[in-house]
C-alpha cells in the first residue's frame, strides 16, 4: 500500500492491491489474492471515466462545445481534483466532460418507444 500522506490517485490504489494480491499468492493465500483481484478489476472496470484525462481538444470533440466552454467549465472545476492547468492548458478528467448526444442512437430509442 502506499504510505505517502496525500491521498493516492484510484490508480495506484489498484495497482497497489494487486501488488498485494501478488505476495499473498506467493505466501500461499491464493483465495485472499484471486479475491483481490477480482475487486481489482471490478474497479478499474468501472473507473475509466475517472481515470481518463482529457486534453481540451478532446473534451471539446467529446462535448460538442467550444474551446471557450470547456474552458470555462475548467475554471469552474479548478479548485477540485478533476482539473489541473499544465503550461496554460487544462486537462480535465473525462467524468466531468458530458458526452454528446448521438442523434442515430437517440432516434432508435424514439422509433423503438414508438413501436
Amino acid at each position: 500500500m502506499s504510505t505517502t500522506t496525500e491521498t493516492p490517485e484510484l490508480v495506484q490504489v489498484v495497482t497497489d492491491w494487486r501488488g498485494e494480491a501478488a505476495v499473498l499468492r506467493r505466501r500461499g493465500d491464493s483465495r485472499a489474492a484471486t479475491l483481490l483481484e477480482q475487486c481489482a478489476d471490478e474497479v478499474s472496470a468501472v473507473s475509466d471515466e475517472y481515470t481518463l484525462w482529457l486534453s481540451e481538444d478532446a473534451a471539446a470533440r467529446r462535448s460538442g462545445w467550444t474551446l471557450t466552454k470547456v474552458r470555462r467549465h475548467a475554471l469552474a472545476f479548478l479548485h477540485t481534483p478533476h482539473v489541473v492547468m499544465e503550461k496554460r492548458v487544462y486537462r480535465l478528467r473525462a467524468c466531468i466532460v458530458p458526452r454528446r448526444a448521438h442523434l442515430e442512437m437517440i432516434r432508435a430509442a424514439a422509433q423503438q418507444g414508438a413501436a
